[in-house]
């Protein structure tokens, strides 16, 4: 995921954002957040200062989650715009300061939210094929 972030954000560089598809602008938006809720710490943060593999897993897989739904409303023309908006993005982000080690289920909440916000909105765009 990283390494494709890295080459769409030389096309980016080159021709600005707007010329990446959806299907493209996906991966940079979970680039960051595995960027911002995985791979970064915060030292100074009590619950941040360490993180069981457990954790570490539970967060990684919400995100590959994450991006396996999106991908899949983009296919069907679901806006990015409209994905980037659920509020699910910042909590999967917010995981490693916001549950400590020992309250791991809390991410199970999460998950529903995760669950709920993509299933509205599937409903909100589903096609209708009329043949």
């Amino acid at each position: 995921m990283l390494k494709k972030e890295q080459r769409l954000e030389q096309i980016v560089r080159l021709i600005g954002p707007d010329a990446l598809p959806d299907s493209e602008r996906i991966v940079l938006v979970v680039a960051e957040m595995i960027k911002n809720g995985f791979l970064q710490q915060n030292a100074f943060d009590d619950i941040d200062v360490y993180s069981v593999p457990e954790k570490q897993i539970l967060i990684l897989s919400l995100i590959m989650e994450f991006y396996k739904k999106a991908q899949a409303l983009i296919k069907h023309g679901t806006p990015l715009v409209k994905i980037n908006s659920l509020s699910v993005r910042e909590e999967i982000i917010r995981i490693k300061t916001s549950i400590p080690n020992n309250e791991l289920d809390k991410v199970n909440q999460i998950k529903s939210h995760l669950e709920e916000q993509f299933s509205s909105l599937e409903k909100l765009y589903q096609k209708v094929d009329i043949g």
